[in-house]
């Protein structure tokens, strides 16, 4: 059947449309396993229904659709309509926009240690007009794919804003660590790998020609240096031997050697797995990563990428779908006497023309290039709307944007909790809170509780009147009320009584009371030792019982006014 015409707005591509372009030549289908699908293909001018084919008007080929972006008229010469066209989903799902994506006011939004399709379905969820919708995992298994998540595995997404479905599906990816992308018009599945492995092979006496094998080494790492929380090294642990007993570590190095070593030298890299607090762990995942046997992004290997024009024996009776091949598959390339087992990375074909698909085999690259440009486009777009005339920065932004909805945000031991622009230590058996520092109630302040995370012990804020609190710095009892304070001016109240267990000594001046209604002033030290001394001041003395060296002084004074006076 032809390549199919739609309106803008059609969702549905398997029944009628506006026009069949039946005069559609050189038509090309390109996949590719880490950047969007795209059509291309040319139309005579002067066939009326030139005039049909419009930017953002849809194309189907082969049931599949894809969204006009470029198209082409060239007038003079040949007089052809050139036109370029990209899978839909991908096209649409970067002209939507979700406001948020995880939220601490409802713990149901919450995106920290969920199942990676959770975040998916939220987003979904926000737009019931979007036409996205996830493929099944039944339908998913039929096809032998597995989506990210569906043994178990949780992400933690950090709460996010003003993003597309596309780029969130792109963050999903990067949260999870790996993943691929597989559509079908606007449904859509993050599988752990595209493809199978039928056992095809490839060979330049069956069925490939033009063969070029390129090898990179520019990524080669033999020698990794692994890093855990904190810069944790594994040097702690003992001696680890591969099964045919080369060292991979020895008790007392910081990193771990690939048997390569002996082919491309020490070549040495790092990697940071700050997610992690045991040296174990931290050396398991760093052994996958360097050297894993079925890892298609080991580092210890050379990036190899085969390109040629595959024959397509599975339109042959005597084949049939045995050698039929689809972009992600495994296939097995016979290079003289080696044999190479690569993925089908990149594949263009010819749906109505005897020219033979393209492909290139070979091993997914680590980082999604099409992602890492995604992520520097997003600074660039977070640095032009935050900028202001005088280009500076808002910075309340840029620090808040990791987790600018203030999702909780636990540590591995659950101890500690970052929550927006406020940090909170939480007790690990009880879960209550223990400490804040930060904006509390509007309010810069450090605040620390007692054990039952309700009674408040110290306090240390601004605190103006309009929190009904003039002081700066509290400590409370076990009701929760201020037992001493201090205000803005550096004055210090006591509540209740006030002893010490030690000699003390008190300079410049002790006041008992406020003012005028003070009912004790000293304006020179003090020590408190079971006895009062004052020097170079005069004392004034008002009391009913006054002792000195065990002598009932005021007693003494009585009798001699009395004398006096008598």
């Amino acid at each position: 059947m032809p390549l199919k015409l739609f309106d803008i707005k059609e969702t549905q591509f398997d029944g009628g449309c506006l026009a069949y372009l039946g005069k559609a030549v050189n038509v090309a289908v390109t996949e590719n396993l880490q950047q969007p699908h795209t059509l291309s293909f040319d139309y005579p001018l002067d066939d009326k229904k030139a005039d049909m084919i419009q930017e953002y008007r849809i194309v189907s080929v082969e049931g599949q659709a894809y969204r006009l972006t470029d198209v082409t008229r060239d007038y003079s010469g040949a007089k052809i309509l050139k036109a370029k066209a990209e899978r839909i989903f991908f096209t649409d799902a970067k002209c939507t926009h979700l406001p948020t994506i995880g939220n601490d006011t409802n713990t149901s939004e919450s995106t920290i240690g969920c199942d990676p399709y959770e975040v998916l379905r939220k987003a979904l969820a926000k737009d019931s007009t979007m036409p996205f919708e996830l493929i099944p995992d039944s339908e998913l298994t039929a096809k032998g794919m597995k989506r990210i998540g569906a043994d178990g595995v949780k992400i933690d997404f950090f709460p996010t804003d003003k993003i597309n479905l596309y780029d969130l599906v792109q963050a999903v990816i990067d949260a999870y660590g790996h993943g691929e992308l597989y559509v079908d018009n606007f449904r859509f599945a993050i599988v752990e790998r595209i493809g199978k492995d039928n056992g095809v092979r490839l060979s330049l006496t069956k069925n490939l020609s033009k063969l070029s094998v390129q090898r990179q080494t520019n990524e080669l790492t033999t020698r990794l240096y692994p890093y855990g929380t904190d810069d944790l090294t594994i040097s702690s642990i003992g001696d680890i031997q591969d099964k045919n007993g080369f060292y991979i570590h020895r008790k007392g190095n910081a990193y771990i050697d690939s048997p390569h070593i002996a082919d491309y030298g020490v070549l040495e890299g790092y990697k940071d797995y700050s997610e992690y607090i045991l040296p174990e762990k931290i050396e398991a995942n760093a052994e996958w990563d360097l050297m894993g046997e079925g890892n298609d992004y080991r580092l210890d290997t050379p990036r190899l990428a085969i390109t040629g024009e595959v024959i397509d024996l599975s339109k042959l009776a005597e084949y049939g779908d045995f050698y039929k091949i689809a972009l992600g598959d495994t296939v097995h390339v016979y290079e003289k006497d080696t044999v190479h087992h690569k993925r089908i990375i990149n594949m263009t074909y010819y749906p109505y023309s005897a020219k033979q698909p393209t492909v290139t085999i070979g091993s997914p690259m680590v980082s999604n290039p099409f992602f890492a440009a995604w992520e520097k486009g997003k600074l660039f777009q977070t640095i032009q709307k935050n900028q202001g005339s005088n280009k500076k920065f808002k910075t309340t932004y840029f620090t808040g944007t990791l987790n600018s909805t203030q999702n909780p945000v636990k540590s591995e031991n659950e101890k500690l909790l970052l929550d927006g622009d406020c940090l909170v230590i939480k007790d690990r058996e009880t879960n209550k809170k223990r400490l804040e520092l930060g904006n509390v109630g509007g309010q810069f302040a450090l605040n620390i509780y007692s054990a039952d995370g309700r009674k408040l012990k110290i306090k240390l804020g601004d605190h103006g009147s309009n929190s009904g609190e003039n002081y700066a710095f509290a400590i409370y009892d076990d009701k929760g009320k201020p037992a001493i304070y201090m205000d803005e001016n550096g004055e210090v109240y006591f509540a209740g009584e006030v002893k010490t267990s030690k000699n003390a000594q008190i300079g410049t001046s002790l006041s008992v009371g406020t003012g005028a209604n003070a009912i004790i002033n000293f304006m020179g030290p003090v020590n408190a030792e079971g006895s009062i001394s004052v020097a170079d001041h005069e004392m004034d003395i008002k009391a009913n019982y006054v002792r000195i060296n065990d002598r009932n002084i005021l007693a003494e004074l009585d009798e001699i006014w009395a004398q006096l006076n008598g």
